[in-house]
Formats: C-alpha cells, structure tokens, sequence
C-alpha cells in the first residue's frame, strides 16, 4: 500500500514540475505552453534547435550554394567585399519588430539570377526550420543596403506563435500597401472611362 502511495506521489511530482518546467520556458522566450512542451520534448530527444546565427551548417549551405549559382569569380568578389570594413557582414541575422531574420547582401546579374537565388535561399532555411520543427511561415522581401547600395534578400521567420502573429500581422500590412496603389489606379481608370 506504501509502495503505491509512493509511486503516485512521484508520478504527481513528476508531472507538477514538467508543467512547472513548461510555464517557465513558456516565460522565458515567449512561447506558448504547448511549444515549450515540444522544446522540452525536442531536448530530450537530443534535437535541439541551434540559432541559424549560430548553426554552421547552416551558413555553409548557403554560401556553398551562393557560389554555385554566381560562379567562383563573382563569389571571390563577394568574400572580398566581405572582408573590408563594412558595417555589417553579408549574411547577418537579427531581430525586427520582434520576428527574427537572415538577411544576405549579394548581387546579382538578371532576375532569372536573382529568382534563383531567392528560391534557393529560401528553401535552405525552410530545411532548418523544418528539421527543428517551427512553423514554414516566412516572409520574404528585397531591400537595399545604404553603406553598399547593394541588393539584400531578407527572410523573416517565426519560432514561436508570438513571433507568427506578428509576421502575419506585417504580412497583411504589406499586403495593403501593394494593394492601396494597385486599387488607385483601377479608380482612377473607371473614371477616365466615365468622362469619355
């Protein structure tokens, strides 16, 4: 009778502080209870998720693939580049508006070049979020760097459901400022189309 008594007092223990565990991982970064449960399920399966900053891997794949797409010469060019006092590397990772990103700086030659490296890109980080897990939601945009007026590919993704709100929340933004002008115009043809 002790013995099971025992038994039951552990399994309660057992399950009061993973749930404990949870809610402060669930603190700590944001996450929801439900996600740090898969965390906490991810560590002790021994796959945890390295930062794509801080995953070489990662960073080779995509230099590797880099070179094969604009050739040796131009990659030469590029690492080059990157070695002078710039104030930023070529492929560095941040924070905005609170959703993480990787952000690649490279020229590029025609849009089929440029297509190419946006989908490849892409698809590299795709597989890492992938193989720890988060959600495949990403953002995609070209902007430009101001020190370099040099093209730059940045893709914002999500890890926790904080961060996809967010994302969605930009995405739909986003979505309305390509919208708003594109609406204009058709307005602005119905009434030309009126006055004749």
């Amino acid at each position: 009778m002790n013995t099971v008594l025992m038994c039951l007092l552990i399994a309660a223990m057992c399950i009061f502080f993973y749930y404990l565990l949870c809610y402060i991982i669930s603190l700590w970064t944001g996450c929801s209870c439900c996600e740090a449960a898969e965390k906490i399920h991810s560590f002790i399966n021994g796959n945890t998720f390295i930062p794509l900053s801080n995953n070489g891997d990662f960073q080779n794949e995509v230099w590797e693939n880099i070179k094969n797409i604009i050739g040796e010469k131009r990659f030469q060019q590029h690492v080059n580049l990157s070695k002078t006092a710039i104030s930023s590397p070529l492929l560095w990772f941040g924070v905005s508006n609170g959703i993480p990103f990787v952000s690649l700086s490279i020229f590029y030659v025609s849009d089929n070049e440029k297509l190419i490296i946006e989908h490849t890109i892409t698809n590299i980080v795709l597989k890492y979020l992938k193989m720890y897990g988060y959600n495949d939601l990403i953002f995609v945009k070209w902007t430009s760097r101001y020190d370099l007026n040099m093209p730059v590919l940045q893709i914002k993704y999500t890890q926790t459901q904080e961060e996809q709100r967010r994302l969605n929340t930009e995405m739909q933004y986003e979505q309305q400022k390509i919208t708003i002008p594109t609406q204009d115009i058709i307005d602005e043809e119905s009434d030309d189309d009126l006055n004749e």
